[in-house]
């Protein structure tokens, strides 16, 4: 059975959630035994190669480029893949970028949030991922929803008798391997200071960090400190006027963008994540701090408490007086954060790649059939 995943994100400078779900889900179908034969397909440069870490898998460029081709198929149906990959059996849309097809379609929706929180996408992207969701929920034969709190939140806008949905978590990948000396040397290049709270996410409205300054500077008013406070991260939009308040903040370092050895180096160095974000599907940041060790205060809305459990301190992100107190419990009570650390480790490592894998191919399977 030949299965097509439209694998484009891989290729992306800042490939975001999507890229990081499609690096852990695709290597973990490889392994599976089965009788699916994958083909990965995108629309980037003819000079690239998807990065699978060595993993021998077909491989296709549909040509015509990533903004026409996605406004075709979003809005002519057409061309269909098959002209230029052939026959296949299955496709696979890892998001809501929905290529035009003659096989069955199945969707992966990590979250809703361009229908929830419109506001916080540009025009265009808003436009164009509103017609994407729009074609999943009119022609895919399943939807995987990363959690439970997506499948309520697409259950809310389908008819009652939908059986479509189908619940499949994400994994979260274990530690990479470095050394003592590359993190010694990442934390100087980056300016790193010795004790700091973590926020790791695209800088974007919805990610809440206008309010997180807010109340890492009532953190400092109400405790004398040296705690800072690192952002890392690609730039988003909308968010210039909350990094040049970061950027006037001595205590705070923005490091952009960074490569998985900074991440690792950075989450060795961190006192607690801090992610108080407004809205997530499923909240990968959390769990990737989880699995290292690092205790995590975030938000109590969305899919959030669903992911955590009691694995980490909730607040409401928008209270900045219960962000700042939950704060200073991370960082002042030791038994505390043994406790979270022990309980995220327990946490995270149920959450993995192989069950992932196992339960997508059974809905690949069921929607083939």
């Amino acid at each position: 059975m030949r299965l097509a995943i439209f694998a484009d994100q891989l290729l992306y400078k800042i490939p975001g959630g999507i890229g990081s779900y499609l690096r852990g889900l695709i290597p973990a179908l490889l392994e599976l035994d089965g009788d699916f034969n994958y083909l990965l397909f995108h629309c980037g440069p003819a000079d690239k190669r998807l990065d699978l870490e060595g993993k021998p898998v077909e491989e296709r460029r549909i040509p015509g480029g990533r903004s026409l081709m996605g406004v075709a198929w979003h809005y002519l149906d057409f061309p269909s893949i098959e002209r230029f990959v052939g026959s296949i059996d299955l496709l696979h849309a890892p998001a809501l970028v929905v290529p035009s097809c003659r096989a069955p379609l199945v969707v992966t929706i990590h979250d809703l949030a361009v229908m929830k929180y419109p506001q916080y996408f540009q025009p265009r992207w808003r436009m164009f991922l509103s017609r994407g969701l729009e074609l999943a929920l009119r022609k895919a034969r399943l939807l995987l929803a990363v959690s439970q709190s997506t499948a309520s939140d697409l259950s809310a806008i389908l008819k009652d008798d939908d059986k479509r949905i189908r619940v499949i978590p994400n994994g979260v990948s274990p530690p990479r391997p470095i050394t003592g000396r590359q993190r010694e040397e990442i934390k100087t290049r980056l300016r790193l200071p010795q004790k700091y709270f973590l926020f790791l996410g695209t800088l974007e409205p919805r990610k809440n960090l206008g309010r997180l300054l807010d109340a890492y500077l009532l953190f400092q008013e109400r405790n004398r400190t040296d705690i800072g406070l690192v952002l890392a991260g690609a730039p988003g939009w909308e968010e210039r006027e909350v990094v040049l308040k970061a950027k006037e903040m001595d205590s705070v370092t923005i490091t952009g963008l960074v490569s998985q050895q900074e991440l690792e180096a950075l989450f060795h160095g961190a006192t607690a994540m801090i992610y108080p974000s407004l809205y997530e599907g499923f909240g990968l940041p959390v769990l990737e701090a989880m699995v290292r060790g690092v205790p995590v205060v975030t938000s109590d809305l969305s899919s959030l408490p669903e992911i955590v459990g009691d694995a980490a301190l909730l607040v409401d992100p928008y209270d900045i007086l219960a962000m700042a107190e939950a704060m200073e419990k991370i960082a002042t009570d030791e038994g505390l954060r043994r406790a979270l650390v022990k309980k995220g480790v327990e946490k995270a490592g149920e959450f993995t790649w192989e069950k992932a894998a196992k339960a997508t191919r059974e809905a690949y399977l069921e929607a083939a059939s």
